[in-house]
């Protein structure tokens, strides 16, 4: 059909049977406001308007009624697609009451005030100039795979608002959505099992993360991409209502910066983090990525809170010995660059224990000097004319400093000749305690030598 000016079903219209559209071109409007249909084809559809290019507005508002689907697959909408108030009664026999697949849209799409359907929206691959409204939108039925929403690489050039109200019993689909403009999600209900799936979204602006009660469904938000994000970390919004352990998907999830009136601490942020893992067992081992830590880290970092950044550093590398497939090898040198070096982020400790390994040894040195022969010579010392001793110098053979000594022990890099020239005696009394504490000082100043080396080098970070 063609039609020079606008097409009207509406006021008092009432259709016993399915109404056709397929294929029309209408130069006005197709205003179907009020109309009331409740007959159906063998599909189940009220409204078929395949491929129709409406030049105007496309109208189902005010009650507008069907006790079928309505379909309009490829649609070509000038205007604007209105379903303000619009009651979906009756859905396919795929469980879908408005399919929009592939429709595309010169200005906004309206499906809010209380919009009800009882089975999926679907608008897969939609190009929308304007904004997708939804606000207080009922989708209180879902198609066969259990979505509600069905937005699969949707375009939309403005915002998208699922909120003030908005009810979904099945899931929303959003995987690899367009959104030029802002995603806003305020449900007053999602589902239990998948509440939002949205792999691959990207969105210029904000997502503002708002519902009015907790998520308990899986929200996957792996690939996606937003300026923004903002939710609320307030009393009123416990771990702002975002899902539970095991129920966020956060791999590869980029955003330049946060907002909203209350801003998680690092610590909150870190533990919507790990709600990305699983609960580890041993039938059931938990997953882990190292993308979702250096996102955050990086985001700190870039707001000059450099601190909370290194926090978050740290943790991801304790996290990988908790959640990660380490084998226990790689646990034990995980744990030891925790409990020392912090990974590289505080190589001030091991400067500190080598401090420590070598004031212990000095002041073990300093004693053992007046101590009955504890520290005798090293080298044969029967052509000299007298003997020395730790205490008492002579013009042919290196004198017993106990600092020097500290320093031969403790730091292998440095090397004074004191232990080439002076050791401990073994058998005299409390040799022994001289001659391990020697044996055990020079270990800890290997390992906390190499910890200080490879810590301030940053191959331990890079790692």
């Amino acid at each position: 059909m063609k039609v020079g000016g606008g097409a009207f079903l509406h006021e008092n219209f009432k259709a016993g049977g399915a109404v056709r559209f397929a294929g029309a071109h209408i130069a006005g409007q197709l205003d179907c406001s009020s109309a009331q249909l409740a007959g159906r084809d063998s599909d189940h559809c009220a409204l078929v308007a395949d491929l129709i290019h409406v030049d105007g507005h496309l109208l189902l508002n005010k009650k507008f009624t069907a006790a079928g689907a309505v379909r309009v697959n490829g649609a070509n909408v000038g205007g604007q697609l209105s379903c303000s108030s619009a009651q979906l009664t009756v859905a396919n026999t795929d469980g879908n009451a408005l399919i929009a697949d592939g429709i595309k849209v010169g200005g906004d799409v309206f499906l809010h005030k209380d919009f009800r359907a009882a089975g999926a929206v679907r608008l897969q691959d939609a190009d929308i100039a304007g904004q997708l409204i939804c606000s207080s939108a009922q989708l209180m039925g879902m198609n066969s795979e259990s979505y509600a929403l069905v937005a699969d690489g949707i375009k939309v050039g403005g915002h998208v608002l699922l909120d003030e109200g908005f009810r979904a019993r099945g899931t929303v689909k959003l995987a690899g959505a367009q959104i030029d403009g802002s995603l806003l999600l305020g449900p007053s209900e999602l589902p239990a099992e998948n509440a939002l799936l949205a792999a691959g979204m990207h969105v210029s602006h904000e997502l503002r993360w708002n519902p009015a009660t907790q998520v308990n469904g899986l929200v996957n938000l792996e690939r996606a991409s937003v300026h923004r994000l903002v939710d609320c970390w307030d009393g009123d919004h416990p771990k702002a209502h975002w899902p539970p352990d095991g129920k966020l998907r956060l791999v590869a999830f980029t955003y330049e910066t946060f907002g909203g009136t209350a801003l998680a601490t690092w610590q909150q942020r870190l533990g919507w983090i790990r709600c990305n893992h699983t609960t580890a067992t041993p039938r059931n081992p938990a997953s882990f990525a190292s993308q979702p830590y250096e996102q955050l880290a990086r985001v700190y970092r870039q707001a000059g809170q450099d601190n909370d950044a290194r926090e978050i550093a740290i943790a991801r590398r304790q996290d990988l010995r908790s959640y990660g497939d380490l084998t226990p090898l790689r646990k034990v040198f995980n744990w030891l660059m925790d409990k020392t070096i912090k990974y590289g982020y505080q190589t001030w400790r091991a400067v500190a224990g080598l401090a420590t390994v070598y004031l212990l040894v000095f002041l073990g040195s300093l004693v053992a000097q007046h101590h009955d022969t504890a520290i005798v010579p090293a080298k044969d010392t029967k052509s000299l004319a007298s003997a020395p001793t730790a205490t008492k110098c002579i013009e042919d053979y290196p004198c017993f400093y106990p600092a020097a000594y500290a320093v031969d022990v403790v730091i292998p890099v440095v090397n004074v000749r004191q232990v080439e020239n002076w050791r401990p005696n073994g058998a005299t009394s409390y040799g022994w305690l001289y001659t391990g504490s020697a044996w055990i000082a020079t270990g800890l100043g290997w390992a906390l030598t190499t910890l200080a080396v490879v810590g301030y080098t940053g191959l331990v970070q890079r790692e």
